[in-house]
């Protein structure tokens, strides 16, 4: 009767703990850069986005022997910074994956008052996004805090 019982208060918790682990798996695919990214290193991250009344720039160039970041604010050099290959290709599928999403550009009668646009250019090809800070749901934001993030992190 006491191991029933016993088990009986500790279901909830051994419930919660499968939810949380469920939750927290993620699929290697999503993390992993494409194949194209792999085999093409010569390429570059653009976002290009406005705050109130500044204008921000964070760029991130690759070539075959270093991979550089640089963030500007109104086009004067903040910060710049090498980063690791394998962190360019991490931000890089991140970035492809931020253009692919679908954009609502209704503003429902308003101006937009924090226009951005980001370009990622990859050997042959060029995707462009472009839209409002304030009807991409935090995404924008996201993407340029894990940009910021290589730019300031050690390699």
């Amino acid at each position: 009767m006491k191991n029933n019982l016993r088990f009986s208060r500790l279901r909830p918790f051994l419930f919660f703990l499968t939810f949380i682990s469920a939750c927290n798996t993620t699929s290697k695919k999503l993390d992993e850069p494409s194949d194209t990214t792999r085999v093409n290193l010569n390429g570059s991250i653009t976002i290009d986005y406005e705050l109130g009344r500044d204008h921000y720039l964070l760029q991130i160039i690759s070539q075959k022997s270093a991979i550089q970041v640089e963030s500007y604010l109104d086009k004067h050099l903040l910060k710049q910074a090498l980063i690791s290959q394998e962190k360019y290709l991490a931000f890089l599928n991140k970035a492809n994956r931020f253009v692919d999403l679908p954009r609502s550009f209704s503003t429902k009668n308003r101006p937009c008052r924090g226009p951005f646009t980001v370009v990622v250019k990859s050997g042959d090809f060029n995707k462009t996004a472009k839209g409002c800070r304030s009807s991409d749901e935090g995404s924008l934001g996201r993407l340029i805090r894990e940009g910021e993030f290589l730019l300031y992190s050690e390699n």
